[in-house]
């Protein structure tokens, strides 16, 4: 019975093993090119190069970086949000749960990943309890979409003031 335990993290550029032995305690790792097309091969390739001859996993526990580093090195796509009218700044808004509320030396928050001019309202409503208060206007599809388009907007997504998204107006319109 297997007693190595292994940890993969796909990353960007390079694909990290490490492994414990859970009676020995020894540890090893490597990094490997990850192979952007098939991400799994990097985590193949990496595993070949760790295990030894007849060695075989107890557990294999994986991760990536890979949207991660694309957050932070702005490698992503140009999104649109499609929300519930009066709900557009819910992203800049946050919530007040930062742990040093009056520290002014502190980092000012990222900016968001949907900037204001791609975050548009379509008139509908939703009570808690999931009841249509107000329908959805597909009227106003026509413009929200237009408006998407000009920004250059490749992706899309909706929500209905911050809870789960029960229909997407950029699925309705084909830009999802």
């Amino acid at each position: 019975m297997s007693r190595l335990r292994v940890g993969v993290d796909v990353g960007g550029t390079f694909t990290d093993v490490v492994s414990v032995d859970d009676v020995t305690g020894e540890v090893r790792s490597c990094k490997v090119p990850t192979v952007p097309d098939n991400r799994a091969q990097g985590v193949l390739d990496g595993l070949r190069a760790l295990l030894r001859a007849g060695e075989a996993c107890a557990s294999l526990a994986h991760g990536t970086t890979t949207v991660t580093n694309a957050i932070v090195e702005g490698r992503v796509a140009q999104v649109g949000l499609v929300t519930t009218r009066g709900f557009r700044d819910v992203l800049e808004i946050a919530r007040m749960n930062r742990a040093h509320l009056y520290r002014l030396e502190l980092p000012a928050r990222a900016e968001p990943l949907v900037p204001r001019r791609r975050r548009l309202e379509i008139t509908e409503r939703v009570g808690p309890d999931g009841t249509v208060q107000t329908p959805l206007a597909p009227g106003e599809l026509e413009g929200i979409v237009a408006t998407l388009r000009a920004e250059g907007v490749e992706a899309g997504g909706g929500g209905e003031g911050g809870r789960s998204p029960r229909r997407s107006a950029c699925s309705c319109a084909g830009l999802a």
